[in-house]
């Protein structure tokens, strides 16, 4: 078909004019205005102007609705991010009120929002701290400093606690004064517990050093009660009647002496001696230590194989192994349970040795 001629389609359907006008937004076409009857001439020159004024004020709407769209799925972009950043905001007035709070902070708490919009900041921290943190926040509002890097407890609605490292912005009015603080909460309760691990394992650094030197001077002492007793024991006739007091004090002194060397062990100040261990003996050793540590709720069953248990190691470690073991376990049974120990001879191939290749 040529320019202004209607298609014979149209033409069929009783179509003997047809008008559009593009409706266009600033990046690109959103559609078209279009007008179609059957007379010919059904439009002057001043309609066609009229229809051209109407289909750009079309394109003005759907542009503006474009831009609307786009403002509402920003809100709602920002509005996610807010409510489920990682971290707890609050909105705070003049008076320490909570205006506003975010889904994570709700949910790290314990609260359902509405119960926290309303209280004070500081109700949700430990007693000991309100009062110097309401200090802190009179003195924020009061100097339009912000806080930085303040660690403080708070406490959930269960009563646990809730490591939190504290930031804050400010928003001021017209005349310069601050109007509503913007707190944001950080959870550092794992790195607190990472802090005390360290701190406790620096503890246990220093009373090893202590019982390796506390060790090493009983161990002079012992030597020298062996020694005595030896020189004593050579001394005396056979079938002596003080005999027998001897071969005790020998005994326990040589258990004192595994006892030494187990600290010195321990504190790292001597070497391992690998040898040949029996293990049923040693863990009935090491079993009357542990009876001794815990309460009559927990109840010790054993199970050992009729043959033989015996590895290379150290006799000193693999005690302190077991004992380690049973003390979790204790410390697992609270309410008191029972703790089984069993053993069975395994031939450990090359593929269960790698397995434990870090141990």
């Amino acid at each position: 078909d040529g320019l202004g001629y209607i298609d014979d389609e149209l033409k069929n359907l009783g179509i003997q004019f047809w008008a559009s006008i593009p409706l266009r937004s600033k990046d690109a076409v959103l559609g078209a205005l279009v007008v179609a009857g059957e007379e010919f001439d059904m439009f002057s020159a001043k309609q066609a102007e009229l229809m051209e004024a109407f289909g750009n004020q079309i394109s003005v709407a759907l542009t503006n609705a474009q831009l609307f769209d786009r403002v509402k799925r920003s809100e709602q972009l920002y509005l996610d991010l807010f409510e489920n950043s990682p971290d707890i905001y609050f909105s705070i007035s003049r008076d320490h009120t909570i205006t506003g709070c975010n889904t994570t902070g709700a949910r790290m708490l314990g609260y359902d929002k509405d119960e926290i919009i309303g209280r004070k900041f500081e109700s949700f921290f430990v007693a000991d701290l309100q009062a110097t943190l309401q200090d802190i926040l009179i003195r924020m509002f009061i100097e339009g400093r912000g806080v930085k890097d303040l660690e403080e407890q708070m406490v959930r609605k269960d009563a646990k606690p809730l490591y939190v490292n504290i930031n804050s912005s400010l928003v001021f009015d017209n005349n310069g004064s601050t109007v509503l603080a913007r707190i944001v909460a950080r959870d550092i309760s794992e790195r607190k517990k990472m802090e005390s691990a360290i701190l406790h394992a620096q503890k246990i650094d220093s009373i090893g050093n202590l019982a390796g030197g506390i060790a090493h001077d009983f161990n002079n002492i012992l030597a020298a009660i062996l020694g005595s007793a030896s020189i004593m024991r050579r001394h005396m006739e056979e079938g002596h009647h003080l005999a027998k007091y001897v071969q005790i004090i020998e005994g326990a002194a040589r258990r004192g002496s595994s006892l030494t060397r187990q600290l010195l062990t321990f504190a790292r100040k001597t070497e391992n001696i690998v040898k040949p261990v029996e293990l049923h003996p040693l863990i009935e050793e090491t079993l009357i230590l542990f009876e001794r540590s815990v309460s009559k709720e927990i109840e010790v069953e054993k199970y050992f194989t009729d043959e033989p248990a015996n590895v290379n190691g150290d006799e000193g470690q693999i005690q302190q192994a077991l004992l380690n073991v049973l003390l979790n376990s204790r410390d697992a049974l609270p309410n008191g349970g029972k703790v089984t120990i069993s053993t069975s001879n395994t031939m450990a191939d090359a593929h269960t040795i790698s397995q434990f290749s870090s141990v």
